[in-house]
């Protein structure tokens, strides 16, 4: 089920912060395994957020619009 739409606005993959902020202004945790992806995404590429329940910790899918590339992660409030 898709929840939102919007652009990358800025990430951080440095240590063990694996976060990204939104441009709808939603923070995400992503997950460590995912960063290689990640690392790849430039700012203002173009992010569906999406339902994921097949995974209960990382329960949203971030992907990359234009690469149909995804990643898992939950929201941070």
């Amino acid at each position: 089920m898709r929840v939102t739409e919007a652009s990358l606005l800025d990430f951080n993959i440095e240590g063990d912060d694996h976060h990204l902020t939104l441009t709808d202004g939603s923070n995400w945790f992503v997950n460590p395994r995912d960063m290689p992806i990640l690392a790849k995404w430039t700012p203002s590429t173009h992010i569906a957020v999406d339902c994921c329940e097949d995974n209960s910790f990382f329960p949203y899918k971030l992907t990359n619009q234009e690469a149909n590339i995804s990643v898992l992660a939950m929201k941070i409030d």
